[in-house]
């Protein structure tokens, strides 16, 4: 895999990278696996932060990673965020600037502990209202944290995307949602999910592997290149 689509290498935002010396030696340990497009998307809680207030703390935090990581102007970086979904969010001032890179598609965090039926209403705001795509990060986590009925219905959600992490993939229930979903030619995108280079490491040498042993390789290749082509502006202009 060469995008990365769940990151939070950018510094002091977040619970993710603490120093700017954490984020270029997450961004150097994926480069050498073979990363080259990174999505940023550090956490967005509506009920501690104003949109302007998070956008002016991630591009200062983008600012901190780019003066200490010159080595890394290859790595190709979009901006973007892991919203944590809840009531009312779609109504909030400046929503429609949580989207990655300025596209249609909105990265989503559901919440986690809790199923609601609020949920879906906020899902029909975002696709219907805002005419925005959501991406669901971390899908595979749902279909022990919700009602069986509640996360097949989100796998239903028209248009959405699904972010499965890397580590997941150990995971042998993950691997068939992995396959249900291509099987329905629903686009399946991957993220290490990396927050430090300690307990939350960007892995994708074992990630690879698996999806290999789980797709095969014609698969796995087209695969590779649907992530790599989503959202890349250097694909876009070829």
């Amino acid at each position: 895999m060469l995008t990365d689509f769940h990151n939070h290498f950018l510094p002091h935002i977040d619970d993710g990278a603490e120093t700017a010396a954490v984020s270029a030696r997450i961004c150097d340990y994926s480069w050498a696996q073979g990363i080259k497009r990174i999505i940023a998307t550090p956490h967005f809680y509506p009920e501690k932060e104003s949109v302007k207030d998070f956008l002016r703390r991630r591009s200062n935090a983008y600012s901190s990673y780019r003066k200490y990581a010159s080595a890394f102007a290859s790595l190709t970086i979009q901006l973007g965020a892991e919203i944590a979904l809840s009531e009312g969010i779609s109504l909030i001032d400046n929503f429609d600037k949580l989207t990655i890179a300025r596209s249609p598609y909105i990265f989503i965090e559901l919440p986690v502990f809790q199923f609601d039926k609020w949920i879906f209403s906020e899902l029909n705001c975002i696709l219907y209202r805002h005419k925005f795509i959501p991406i669901f990060s971390n899908i595979e986590r749902y279909q022990i944290a919700y009602p069986s009925e509640a996360f097949e219905s989100l796998l239903k959600t028209p248009k959405a995307i699904f972010q499965i992490n890397t580590r997941s993939l150990l995971n042998q229930k993950t691997g068939l949602i992995i396959k249900d979903l291509l099987r329905k030619n629903r686009m399946v995108l991957f993220g290490s999910n990396a927050h430090n280079m300690n307990s939350r490491a960007p892995e994708w040498s074992v990630a690879r592997e698996r999806l290999i042993s789980l797709l095969g390789n014609t698969q796995y290749n087209i695969l590779v290149f649907q992530n790599n082509a989503f959202l890349n502006p250097k694909m876009a202009k070829k």
